[in-house]
């Protein structure tokens, strides 16, 4: 599963090191899903606490933190569904004192076959040295499935990274098969 179809990656190896690449179970991960409550039929969350063990020399134990929400609701005949989540990494890539968070919020739109949806994710890395580096994604898509199953999405997305702007676009097509 790490290969793609266009770019060989180099497989990460026990002996590369890192956090969470002891080779053994000392690390953990707890996560909690739920949601649909009787008196919030749409709400939804998410709650997961990791601790990822490191043996590299000279290196820090990770721990990361997430927790997020979405409500999805119906304006006449669209379905609408805000997210937001919350991110902390806690020694950042197994560096002491490297602290690094994300932000982000999307909203998501359903109209019969039609959907689309705008996202943004802000992140902020607090070095060691107390240096702060900020970055930003912001991402729109929009797309239609026909009955017989294909669908066409397009999107756009602006990543901003140590003042550099990069623009992508995309397009996905789908075929569903009910099986």
């Amino acid at each position: 599963m790490a290969e793609s179809a266009l770019t060989r990656r180099r497989k990460t190896r026990e002996g590369d090191g890192g956090p969470g690449n002891t080779g053994d179970f000392s690390s953990i991960a707890l996560a909690l899903d739920g949601g649909y409550f009787p008196a919030l039929p749409g709400f939804a969350y998410h709650a997961a606490d990791v601790h990822h063990t490191n043996d590299t020399e000279n290196a820090d134990n990770e721990r990361r933190f997430a927790l997020g929400g979405s409500y999805e609701f119906k304006i006449g005949d669209i379905t609408v569904q805000p997210l937001a989540e919350y991110i902390l990494l806690s020694d950042a890539e197994g560096t002491a004192d490297q602290d690094r968070t994300y932000v982000t919020a999307a909203l998501g739109l359903t109209y019969g076959n039609w959907n689309a949806a705008l996202s943004g994710t802000f992140k902020e890395t607090e070095a060691a040295d107390g240096t702060e580096t900020n970055e930003e994604q912001l991402q729109v898509s929009a797309g239609y499935t026909w009955p017989l199953g294909i669908g066409l999405d397009v999107a756009y997305k602006r990543a901003r990274n140590a003042g550099l702007d990069t623009d992508v676009f995309g397009t996905l097509l789908t075929y569903n098969v009910t099986f």
